[in-house]
């Protein structure tokens, strides 16, 4: 049993001491950080921000916003399309895999150092598909956290993954086209994503209130 347990909790060793060599720089890392590190070809550019996505998927720390509008800036649309939905499908895959085999007790002394881990609690996960996408659109926990906690739980990863991806995508394609134009910011193609962003952040907000106040009243 100690031989387990030590197993189980060795991808949360790996995730602290990621968080405290290198958080500080993950945190500040910039889209010209991005652009420098990533090659010319566009196979191993793909390869390079797959790659990025599965450290910030273990990460906490670092921001997937940073790697939508890189991706815009470095693929033609489709393609940073496709690399994102990628690189989100790792996001969300390998934090809850992690949960899924470390088990709720060793995930819940990673969460208890977050106080609004404590709303979890909150959602059903009866409704896996819409439990996902509401924990992804409300940002109430870094993103890795809440794949662990969903993973331990013993939800299904089909449900789980459609639930997260389709909260993550109407933040992420209009990123991604923002990262189109990052050469002209004042232009309409900039301001526009901008804008859906700020609105399905509104809109998401609104949401949470509502399934809020229903989950009170019943």
């Amino acid at each position: 049993m100690k031989k387990e347990t030590v197993l189980k909790l060795l991808p949360f060793v790996g995730i602290v001491l990621i968080v405290a060599f290198f958080g500080a720089t993950l945190s500040s890392v910039s889209i010209e950080d991005i652009l420098h590190l990533t090659p010319d070809s566009y196979l191993l550019a793909a390869l390079t921000f797959l790659g990025l996505y599965a450290v910030k998927s273990i990460s906490i720390v670092f921001p997937l916003v940073v790697l939508y509008l890189a991706a815009g800036a470095v693929f033609p649309l489709a393609g940073a399309l496709l690399v994102s939905l990628l690189g989100l499908w790792l996001c969300v895959t390998i934090p809850f895999c992690i949960g899924r085999f470390s088990g709720r007790e060793a995930v819940e002394k990673l969460v208890a150092r977050y106080p609004k881990a404590r709303k979890l609690s909150d959602f059903s996960t009866d409704n896996a598909v819409f439990c996902s996408y509401l924990l992804r659109v409300v940002n109430l926990l870094p993103g890795d956290l809440v794949s662990m906690v969903l993973g331990a739980s013993g939800m299904g990863y089909l449900p789980y993954t459609v639930g997260s991806l389709l909260g993550l995508c109407p933040v992420m394609v209009p990123a991604v086209l923002m990262g189109q134009n990052l050469a002209e910011p004042f232009s309409p193609q900039f301001w526009v994503p901008l804008v859906a962003i700020v609105l399905i952040s509104l809109i998401s907000s609104l949401l949470y209130n509502r399934y809020q106040k229903r989950k009170r009243g019943a």
